[in-house]
């Protein structure tokens, strides 16, 4: 019988890294901070480890859907979607397409590349001085991002 081995990309340490800051950094600014990216414990299992597809298969009944932010938060009474990316690092487009349904809802939806970007976000919030910004910053985005209010 053969074993049939899957191959997956790894977040990449740096993003996971800038991951969990990103999401103290975002507690510390009194978001709460109800999701970060589920499936990152994915890592812990090999690729012919059965315990992976129970993981998977768990989490998909559980409403995982492919596409889905890294970090969901909600600050000053919004809820906004974070998809955490390297410099580099490009959105699937199961990510696209999620990114899309969420604008369409009219929720704010924010790619950040660093700490920096989200270190700038919550400098925005501060600086309007009822701690929701007048626009959000949207790292990487040519496109502003809808109004805060």
């Amino acid at each position: 019988m053969r074993t049939r081995t899957l191959r997956h990309k790894r977040m990449e340490p740096k993003e996971h890294a800038s991951q969990k800051t990103v999401v103290a950094l975002l507690r510390l600014s009194g978001a709460i901070v109800i999701d970060a990216d589920v499936m990152d414990g994915l890592k812990f299992f090999g690729d012919d480890d059965q315990r992976r597809y129970q993981f998977i298969r768990h989490h998909k009944e559980m409403g995982y859907t492919k596409g889905q932010p890294d970090i969901v938060f909600i600050r000053a009474g919004r809820v906004f979607f974070v998809e955490m990316k390297t410099a580099t690092g490009r959105q699937s487009p199961e990510q696209k397409e999620f990114e899309r349904q969420i604008e369409e809802s009219g929720q704010t939806y924010l790619v950040w590349r660093s700490i920096n970007d989200c270190e700038k976000w919550i400098d925005a919030q501060r600086h309007n001085g009822d701690g929701v910004a007048s626009t959000s910053f949207a790292a990487g985005s040519s496109r502003p991002s809808p109004s805060i209010s």
